[in-house]
């Protein structure tokens, strides 16, 4: 074999080398995008869709009864508040004291008159 053969041999073996690698790099990109597709097609599927659906609607059912809880909790926290008030503000009290008062002046009346 002549040097310029083994030349063009060596160059051959490189190239395929060269060949191989940019064929390894090519088919691993490739099976790294169908992996991709693959997985997108997979959450596509309409038994996963309902899944995710149905998942979403039992939280938004939980939100939604957490809601009313705290909105009732609310309010009866407001009514209490209110009757609390009220209980205060009732004149009861302060006609019974002056009902007692009128009774004692009254009676200390008629002890001055008698």
């Amino acid at each position: 074999m002549s040097r310029n053969q083994q030349e063009l041999l060596r160059q051959l073996l490189e190239q395929k080398q060269r060949l191989e690698m940019a064929m390894d790099y090519f088919i691993a990109r490739k099976l790294r995008i169908f992996g991709q597709l693959q997985h997108k097609l997979q959450q596509q599927h309409p038994a996963l869709r309902i899944t995710r659906q149905y998942n979403y609607l039992i939280q938004l059912q939980q939100k939604l009864v957490n809601a009313k809880q705290q909105y009732l909790q609310q309010i009866n926290r407001r009514q209490y508040n209110l009757e609390q008030r009220l209980i205060l503000c009732d004149p009861r009290p302060q006609l019974q004291n002056c009902r007692q008062r009128y009774i004692q002046n009254k009676f200390q009346l008629k002890q001055l008159i008698t």
